[in-house]
Formats: C-alpha cells, structure tokens, sequence
C-alpha cells in the first residue's frame, strides 16, 4: 500500500510539473492574446474594472475635434483597446515588405519554432535531466528522505534542462548565422575576382520599413546588412565552444559518477561474499564424518569465487555499457537540439519577427483580410465598452440633474482617425521643419560663396512678403516630399484629406489624385487599400 501511495504521489508531481511547463509554453506563445483577455477582463470587470471605476469619477471635457466632445474617463478607455488596435494596423504593403526582408536575408521558407516542437525538445532534455540528476543528489546530501530526494531532483533536472536547451538552441543560430555569412562572402570573393565587387561594408539603417532602400545592391551586401557579424564581417564560435563544453561536462561527468557508484557498489560486494565458508568444522569444533577433506573444500572455495567473480565483473561491464550508452543518448539529445536550432533560428535582425507576421500565410491577400478581421473584432469590443460607458455616464446626468446631451459622442472609429492624424501630423512637422533647415543651410551656403550676388532677387521676395501675409507656396520637389511622408493615402477619408491639405498649404486636388493613383495601383497589384496605417 506504501509503494502505491508513493507512485500516486510521484505520477502527480510529474503531471504537475508538465501541466506547469505546458501552461508557461503556451502563455509565451499566444501572449497577446493571453494579454488581450486579461485587459478585457479589467475593462468589464464588475466594480472595479476601467468602465465602473471611469464612470464614477467626474466627467471633465478632454477637446473637441469636428464637433464630437470627448471625456477624459472615454479617451482612457479608447486608449486601452488602441494599444491593442495599433498592432494589428498591417496590410498586403507589410507583407511584401516582410517577405522582402526575409528573401534579402536568403532566409525566406524557415519557420520559427512551433509548439509541440518546443514541448518535445524540453521534454526530451528534462527526462535526461532527471536521470542524471537521479545520480547527484544523493551525492548532495545523504539525510533527505526519498520524497525530498525526488523533489530535489526534479528541481536540478529543470536547472539543468534550461542551461542545455538554452545553449543548444543558440549554438544552431550560431552555425546557421556563420553559414550565412560565409556564403555572403564567398560571393564578395567571388565579385572580387571579377573586379566588380563592392566594399563589404554593411548599412545601419536597414530594417523592415526600410527594406526596399538596398534594392540596387549585391546579394551579399544585403545578407551583411541583416545579418549580425563583427567588425570583419565574419561569424563568431563563442557559443558553440560553450554549449560543446557544457555538454561535454555533463556527459562525462554523469558517466564518471555512475562508475565510481558502481565500482564502490563493487567492493562492497566483494568484501562480503556470500561464497566466503569457513573451514570444515563444525558447531562445537570437531570434524564430521561427511565433511569433504579439506583440499576439496578448498578448490569448491576458489571455484565459488571464480564464478562469483565473473559474475560481477560481468555485472560491472553491463552497468557502464548501459551507462555509457545513456551518456551517447544525452550527447544525441543535444545534438537533436543543435539541428532544430540551426533549422528553425533566424538570423536576421528581424527575421523572426518577419516570419511571426507572414508565416501562416499563403498570400498578401489572405494575410490583409485576417489583420483587417482583427482590427474589425477589436473595434467592435472598444465600441461596446464605449457605449457602455456613455450609457453609465447618461445615467449619473440624468440622477445629478445635469444636462449631458446636445453633443455628439465619440466613437471608437472617431478616436483612431484622431489618433492617426495626431501622428501624421507629427511626421508632417518634423518633415517641414527639415525642408525648412535644408532651405537656412543653402542660403548661407550661398551667402558663404566669395561671388558677389545680385541685389534684385534678394529684395524681390520681401517685397512679396510684404505684400502677401500667406507664406510662399513650397516648390514641387518639397511638395513631393511632403505627401511623400503621408504614406498610403487610400487610408484616410475626402474630409481627411482637406485637413491635411490645409495643413501642408497645398492644393487639395493634388493629394485626391494621388490617392486615386494608389488605389488603382493597389488594385492593380491586388492589394488591399483599406486599413489603417
């Protein structure tokens, strides 16, 4: 009954101890939307969550954009599910520029690491783990009792697990980064012998929203421009020599003390052989009449001995070889690890978040209508909290006596194009206040010139200032560069656009038939026009 106490106790702390790595697994994996529940979660939450709590404090007017009021307690609220919203702002342009990226990198068709993947690496590495762990801890101390003794070895097998996983895992983004780069420049070795190669010499400034500006480039420039390398633009060994000794350490070490236990389980057993007969005497010191002489004894003695001592040495050779074959085990279990790191690593910057976007993906179509379905579900979750929110609000006006009507209330669509404007907007001063550096910066380079220049023109545009309060109107190529700072104008609305136009000083007609232009091109391409930038 004990021993089936005890095995119930230990199938428990395993399952326990997987349910736990499994449940941590899986949190990492669908982390946003495990963060996505719990936000919805506090939102909704009765009493004390965002909606109760907002619609308790006193309604203070944030602004007024186009004749809707905003509370603060509402911008609060937007803002929660607009975190959430803003991640989810991806279209068919993103995904090209994902698969660009990883194309340039030559690591287009890797996928990153699944889950079951994940569970059957960990697992493999912990049960080995466990095993060896099994061999040190009596080793550690000699006074815990066996429920202890297992506790603390499944806690030196996580340990353990961790360091080896982690390592083997890094060593195969090692080799596969150091192949990378080998090919890169074995094909700027290449383009040297035909005198065409260019200087080996990577851009900082390459990223994911930048991956088109290396277009012109040789394919090696462009690994070397994704790729981290050191300052001679070759790979490193610094991990692989680390994760070699780790592993190297515990293989031979496990087997070292599994044969200094058996060898002292050894001795022990030759010291007290069963075999061992004393003389031919008996009880009370005489010699029986059926007593074997005592040369006969004596060869029965040492023919006991001999098979006793083939048996144990036969025993002793089983239990290494078993030993030292679970020692080749562990060394192909982190083998295993090696080859699934160097199969399902990135090693580009930002490969594996160029994957994560467009890996389950077969098309730039299929991968525009999911994130447009996402930003549709998280819109119709913050536009339910809202109203639900103007609603709490109504009813304090209606107890307090106070007049709450007479405005239009925002929307959770008011509050994104608010935000997108805000933003643009931002892009859109940071952009002249450039233009406008770069104008300061040519007229005192001209200024600076040792010829003389004439007077007229210097005192034709004052006299135009003067008699026109309204700035100069930007030249074309300044123009081009404003909307070129827009982005996708097929993301903003007729009334948008006006604004926008007003901001810049330009003329509003240009940037409609820009956005005209786009959306043929969008379509063109079959692309996805809609969204928000």
């Amino acid at each position: 009954m004990d021993s089936l106490t005890e095995g119930l106790m230990l199938a428990r702390t395993y399952w326990y101890i997987l349910a736990t790595m499994a449940l941590t697994l899986a949190v990492v994996f669908w982390w946003d939307q495990v963060r996505y529940f719990f936000m919805r979660l506090g939102v909704w939450f009765p009493l004390a969550g965002t909606i109760a709590s907002e619609s308790r404090k006193p309604h203070i007017r944030s602004r007024e954009t186009d004749g809707v009021v905003w509370y603060k307690s509402e911008e609060a609220l937007c803002a929660r599910f607009y975190a959430h919203y803003i991640s989810f702002t991806k279209d068919a342009a993103f995904f090209d520029k994902c698969a660009d990226y990883l194309n340039k990198a030559d690591e287009r068709g890797r996928r990153p690491k699944s889950l079951p993947m994940w569970i059957g690496t960990i697992i493999l590495v912990l049960l080995e783990a466990y095993i060896f762990s099994l061999v040190l801890v009596p080793f550690m101390d000699n006074r815990v009792s066996s429920n202890q003794a297992i506790f603390a070895a499944w806690g030196l097998a996580i340990m353990i697990a961790v360091i080896l996983v982690t390592v083997t895992h890094m060593m195969g983004w090692e080799i596969h980064r150091n192949a990378l780069l080998k090919k890169a420049r074995t094909w700027y070795e290449n383009a040297r012998r035909d005198h065409s190669a260019k200087a080996l010499k990577p851009s900082g400034r390459i990223d994911l929203d930048r991956t088109y500006e290396d277009n012109d480039e040789p394919e090696y420039i462009q690994i070397v421009n994704r790729v981290p390398h050191n300052a001679s633009v070759r790979g490193g060994w610094v991990l692989t020599v680390v994760a070699v000794t780790l592993i190297t350490i515990f293989a031979v070490g496990a087997y070292w003390i599994r044969s200094l236990t058996i060898n002292e389980l050894e001795t022990g057993q030759v010291n007290n052989s069963p075999f061992t007969q004393q003389g031919g005497l008996d009880s009370g010191g005489t010699m029986s009449l059926f007593d074997l002489p005592q040369e006969a004894q004596n060869d029965g003695q040492a023919a006991d001995e001999r098979a006793n001592s083939e048996i144990l040495s036969a025993r002793i050779q089983a239990y290494k070889t078993t030993f030292a074959i679970l020692s080749v085990i562990f060394v192909g279990i982190q083998i295993v690890g090696v080859m699934v790191g160097f199969f399902r690593s990135f090693a580009g910057k930002q490969s594996k978040d160029a994957a994560k976007f467009i890996g389950r993906f077969n098309s730039a179509e299929e991968f525009a209508a999911y994130y447009e379905q996402k930003r549709e579900r998280i819109a119709a979750d913050a536009q339910a909290a809202l109203d639900a929110l103007h609603q709490r609000i109504e009813q304090r006006h209606v107890l307090a006596g106070s007049d709450g009507s007479g405005f239009m209330r925002g929307t959770f669509d008011h509050y994104v194009r608010m935000r997108r404007l805000n933003k643009y907007r931002d892009r859109l001063g940071d952009e002249k206040q450039r233009l406008e550096l770069e104008r300061e910066h040519a007229a005192r380079a001209v200024a600076a010139t040792p010829h003389p220049a004439p007077q007229a023109p210097a005192t034709a545009p004052a006299a135009h200032a003067e008699a026109a309060p309204m700035p100069d109107p930007a030249p074309a190529s300044e123009t081009e560069s404003l909307i070129a700072g827009l982005g996708d104008l097929t993301l903003y609305s007729e009334q948008e656009l006006l604004e926008i136009a007003k901001e810049l000083g330009i003329d509003a007609a240009l940037l409609q038939r820009k956005q005209k232009v786009q959306a043929a091109i969008a379509r063109a391409r079959g692309g996805h026009a809609g969204g928000v930038a």
